[in-house]
């Protein structure tokens, strides 16, 4: 049966309804109601369900943080993708005892501002020209998060951990 037909019938049940109800005494007639809407097409309401859908997917996505997980998550080209584990390697050496002393909440700032340092830094070392500069002053920005640190072992630790990457970059450059 079309889908026309049936919203006719059912028109035509709940309009019987209405006068029985209102001829009944002691009951105040009803407003007149709107009539239902036709029913849509089966195409047409999947299309709708496949809108909502990738709505909730789009707010979903929207409310995740800006970074998570790791730079496998990013798209970024496989040259950097390799170099990211070994450069996540030498900026935490050396850290374990001081991350593990920072409160909880400096501990994923930390954590996750290193994931991003790491991220960035290996992309400066896939370039021709490599900045020096740029990564000690993001190994420093990095450092800063600790509360409470020295201005010169930061410098220190971020021209070791500098020199380590370069080394790196040229062991990687050589294979």
């Amino acid at each position: 049966m079309p889908a026309n037909q049936t919203n006719q019938k059912l028109e035509d049940i709940f309009a019987d309804l209405e006068v029985k109800e209102s001829s009944l005494p002691g009951k105040p007639p009803k407003p007149e109601q709107t009539p239902l809407p036709e029913l849509e097409s089966a195409a047409k309401i999947e299309a709708l369900k496949k809108a909502e859908v990738r709505e909730e997917e789009t707010k979903a996505s929207q409310e995740q943080p800006y970074f998570k997980g790791t730079a496998r998550t990013l798209a970024l080209p496989r040259a950097s993708l390799s170099l990211y584990p070994k450069v996540e390697k030498v900026l935490e050496e050396d850290l374990a005892e001081i991350y593990f002393k920072l409160p909880k909440e400096k501990q994923g700032e930390f954590k996750k501002k290193g994931e991003v340092t790491a991220l960035k830094i290996s992309q400066l070392l896939q370039a021709v020209k490599v900045k020096v500069k740029q990564i000690f002053k993001l190994i420093i920005s990095w450092l800063s998060i600790i509360p409470g640190v020295n201005k010169y072992f930061l410098e220190q630790e971020a021209k070791i951990k500098t020199d380590r990457l370069l080394a790196l970059r040229d062991k990687e450059l050589k294979k």
